[in-house]
């Protein structure tokens, strides 16, 4: 009763409101609905929503404020990659559970936040979701979000290197790349040419190589003058 009449008194100090984009009638609606489907994961690995209501004539979302970084900024990307990994893959892996998965995937949408004293991944703008017809396919593509976002994460940091806002060190932050095991191919004992077929050892020695003399090179005969024949001009007859 206290609660429908007086909204503030159950809700905490700090909150956000999403205001509706504009022409985002539909994707607002979605976003409706995406929150009470995932309604277990509020709190956990999306903020938790309040409900809606209208701020200067415009729908609103009433979320809670999960505080943090976002990962797209210089406070939030300070962890390790190989950290990052495990906790984009917790988060996603979450919502792969309930057969969805995330689809805008960029650093924006996702906050690191401490919780009890670990760090945890945070996932918002739920306007754009999947939602697949079974969970397992849900978690195999999670997997693959997990990896494209690692790789904008790398990306990322590097981008920040070369601006000098990164905190801390490139090289400490980065996961080293796989080792490619060399593998060392036996040679055959007679080396290469052991398969191929040998000659008999009977065959007569080559002969001898005799150097042929040159072509003696005749010179071409003198060219005859050319003849030119010269026409005299046609005189006029007297008659004419």
């Amino acid at each position: 009763m206290f609660a429908s009449s007086f909204p503030e008194w159950v809700l905490p100090n700090r909150i956000v409101l999403k205001r509706q984009k504009k022409g985002w009638d539909e994707e607002f609606d979605d976003e409706i609905v995406n929150y009470e489907k995932f309604k277990p994961l509020q709190g956990v690995v999306i903020p938790v929503c309040y409900g809606q209501t209208e701020y200067r004539g415009v729908r609103a979302l009433v979320l809670s404020d999960i505080g943090g970084a976002c990962v797209a900024a210089p406070e939030g990307a300070i962890l390790t990659e190989k950290v990052m990994r495990g906790l984009f893959d917790q988060a996603l892996r979450a919502l792969a559970e309930l057969g969805a998965t995330h689809d805008d995937l960029k650093l924006d949408n996702f906050h690191l936040v401490e919780k009890a004293g670990q760090k945890a991944i945070m996932v918002l703008d739920l306007e754009r979701v999947n939602h697949l017809p079974n969970k397992d396919t849900a978690i195999k593509y999670a997997g693959l979000n997990v990896n494209r976002l690692v790789r904008e994460f790398r990306s990322h940091l590097e981008c920040l290197e070369d601006d000098g806002l990164l905190i801390g060190k490139l090289q400490d932050l980065l996961e080293p790349a796989p080792s490619v095991p060399v593998v060392n191919m036996p040679m055959p004992a007679m080396g290469m040419f052991a398969g191929m077929r040998k000659p008999p050892g009977n065959l007569p020695p080559p002969p001898p190589f005799i150097p042929q003399k040159p072509f003696p090179q005749q010179p071409f005969p003198p060219r005859p003058p050319l003849q030119v024949s010269e026409e005299e001009p046609s005189r006029r007859s007297s008659s004419d």
